[in-house]
């Protein structure tokens, strides 16, 4: 055997945003080497990566878009991989301009784990092509032998620091400012927000008020902070390479295969596979978001961060969507369904934006980043302020909720910005994220038997007032197979 057998992946290949244009992303990852010997704690890993429509803007949306970079390895002999830690030090790796290695030292990160690197570019451009630009790596802390390697790329977008309103002034159960419809403005992250029916104060209008909630902790992440965000939710490709690097007994609690509603991920351990990788994955309850984020090193987001990435800093339009408006489009007319250039044809009037909703055939997910292409607007690729794709309609957003439909009515506001560690739960009970997150550790069932959870942006099977930015209809979570849930992360 060679001293280290490299595995090339990528999880996400198709489709970006930027405020200004948007096109084909085609991330791609390879030529990948480990330079060091066997006996070294400290080795290099190099790959080139590539990607289409980077983009890093100081004017509005002052934002940039990235690809979160992690690795892990496996002894040769073993089946257990292990998640790889790098140098937490900045300068400890590089990268071909114009591309620069970022080690996420912000708020969100709440201390240096060292699991993983922001690739992104070093300098001002709404529109670059990266093409095999060369990174380098410091794995730190190895264990001395021969190992195989998996380097894993997800792209991410950047959410800048700044204020942002809750509630849109009509959205079923809304956030508002006490006793009127008006939206809330959130401009501080790590203050406790009061809870009462009083102006000036945080409140909801309709359902979802009960258990006695008076505060949201400082601890709560609010979405006044920056934090990076998945571009795109979650891939049936992305979930197979999870699978496929979790144990026998992690991957037989997790996997789905059960080849319906636009789902094909199909096979045993460690070899399932999807014909669709580039599409939105479904059938995923809490505790299966929960662990893939885990494994990922990324966190669940909050139903308060949910609408600061959709809305940005802008006054709310009352009913609107993530892209900005109130009017929405049912995509249904599908041409090279099933492939990486899968699009939909159906026209966009006016003012519109794109979605999958309302229930209508083909009732599964589509790719993910679907709408966009080089001559699409924000509205007609169906994307947010600030870029991310799909948060209305497609798979139901999975987030935290302040509130939820059963008891314990307010077990949401505990959760923290704690972030996932690369490792799930083995033996006893395989196959969960073991990080204290809100319900982390309930098993799927049909039942509405989970608390602090919530669904937001609608999926395949919603009416468009479940799809709304502000509306809390879902404030419960079915933790089921469902073919409309699924779901994306945040760091």
């Amino acid at each position: 055997m060679n001293k280290f057998k490299i595995i090339i992946f990528f999880l996400i290949n198709i489709i970006t945003l930027s405020f200004i244009s948007i096109s084909a992303n085609n991330l791609t990852i390879d030529s990948v080497n480990v330079i060091g010997t066997a006996a070294s704690t400290t080795k290099q890993i190099e790959f080139k990566i590539g990607w289409a429509m980077a983009w890093r803007m100081i004017t509005q949306p002052s934002n940039h878009d990235a690809v979160w970079v992690f690795v892990k390895y496996k002894d040769c002999g073993s089946n257990r991989w292990t998640h790889v830690k790098l140098n937490p030090n900045a300068a400890a790796h590089s990268a071909d301009f114009p591309l620069e290695v970022w080690t996420d030292t912000s708020a969100q990160a709440a201390k240096i784990d060292s699991n993983g690197v922001f690739v992104r570019l070093s300098h001002l451009d709404t529109s670059c092509t990266i093409s095999n630009n060369k990174v380098t790596l410091e794995m730190v802390n190895l264990i001395p032998g021969e190992h195989d390697y998996k380097v894993f790329g997800i792209e991410m977008v950047y959410i800048p620091r700044e204020s942002f309103y809750l509630g849109d002034g009509g959205a079923t159960n809304k956030f508002k400012n006490g006793n009127t419809n008006n939206p809330f403005l959130i401009n501080k992250e790590f203050d406790t927000i009061t809870w009462a029916n009083t102006l000036g104060r945080l409140y909801a209008s309709g359902a979802f008020l009960n258990g006695g909630l008076t505060a949201i902790p400082a601890s709560f992440p609010k979405g006044y902070a920056e934090v990076y965000c998945m571009k795109y939710e979650v891939s049936q490709g992305q979930y197979v390479d999870f699978l496929n690097t979790s144990s026998i007994d992690q991957a037989a609690v997790r996997a789905y295969t059960g080849g319906a509603n636009r789902n094909t991920i199909s096979g045993y351990w460690p070899n399932y596979a999807s014909v669709t990788p580039d599409r939105a994955n479904n059938f995923m309850c809490w505790s299966e978001l929960c662990a893939y984020l885990d494994w990922a090193c990324l966190r669940p987001m909050t139903e308060m961060e949910y609408e600061k990435i959709c809305r940005g800093p802008i006054t709310p339009v009352q009913g609107e969507f993530a892209w900005g408006t109130n009017l929405i489009q049912n995509m249904t007319t599908i041409v090279l369904d099933g492939t990486t250039s899968e699009r939909c044809t159906d026209a966009i009037p006016g003012g519109y934006g794109a979605a999958n909703y309302l229930w209508v055939a083909p009732q599964g997910p589509y790719r993910v980043g679907i709408f966009a292409n080089t001559a699409s607007s924000r509205r007609e690729a169906g994307a947010s302020y600030y870029g991310v794709m799909e948060m209305t309609g497609n798979m139901d957003e999975n987030v935290i909720s302040i509130h939820s439909a059963v008891a314990p009515f307010n077990q949401g506001v505990n959760f923290t910005r704690k972030l996932g560690d690369g490792e799930i739960s083995f033996t006893p009970t395989p196959g969960y994220a073991n990080q204290g997150w809100t319900e982390e550790t309930r098993a799927c069932a049909n039942v509405n038997s989970i608390s602090g959870i919530m669904r937001k942006g609608g999926g395949c099977n919603t009416p468009a007032a479940n799809c709304q930015v502000s509306a809390r209809i879902t404030a419960y979570n079915f933790n089921r197979y469902a073919y409309y849930s699924g779901g994306r992360g945040v760091r």
